[in-house]
């Protein structure tokens, strides 16, 4: 059991760089407050176009390339709050 546990660390360290596993070294997320506006953007969305939740969730997510909201990054979120704004812009 240890044996493979080694083989296990050994070949995730010859993988991924050292600098991967060091503190503050992964990009930073957006804090809750920004998730929380992304809900209430979604929500927005939703009353001036029609379009469901699910399909807006699905565009944000394909336009970040994030498998969900609570990962899109602190440094793009000028970008995410644009996109919104974008969005609402071509309402119907």
């Amino acid at each position: 059991m240890n044996i493979l546990h080694g083989e296990i660390v050994l070949l995730s360290a010859s993988i991924l760089p050292h600098e991967a596993f060091m503190p503050g070294s992964f990009p930073k997320i957006v804090q809750s407050q920004d998730q929380n506006m992304v809900k209430y953007y979604v929500s927005q969305l939703n009353k001036a176009t029609g379009k469901s939740p699910a399909t807006i969730y699905s565009s944000l997510f394909t336009a970040f390339n994030v498998p969900r909201y609570t990962e899109l990054q602190e440094a793009e979120w000028e970008r995410v709050e644009d996109w919104f704004l974008k969005q609402l812009g071509r309402k119907k």
